[in-house]
């Protein structure tokens, strides 16, 4: 098993748009992936569909529910 860690400082720095590519490719490949945005500042639960994390569940292919942005985004803050 290997892993990436997208990482920089500072927001807008475009860190989920890498990521999501990065999974794009990775599932273009057949190859099993995960995401993981352990901390996410600026989240508002009502517009949850529209998070960083939301957009990594819909590139993984999954549905980005209030519970499944839970699981890879444990740490939310307003």
């Amino acid at each position: 098993m290997s892993a990436a860690f997208v990482t920089s400082s500072g927001t807008g720095i475009r860190k989920t748009l890498v990521a999501a590519a990065l999974i794009h490719q990775l599932k273009s490949r057949n190859r099993p992936v995960r995401a993981l945005k352990p901390v996410m500042t600026g989240f508002d639960p009502a517009k949850s569909d529209e998070s960083d994390a939301a957009a990594l569940l819909i590139r993984l292919g999954e549905a980005a529910t209030y519970q499944a942005i839970g699981a890879i985004s444990p740490w939310r803050y307003r």
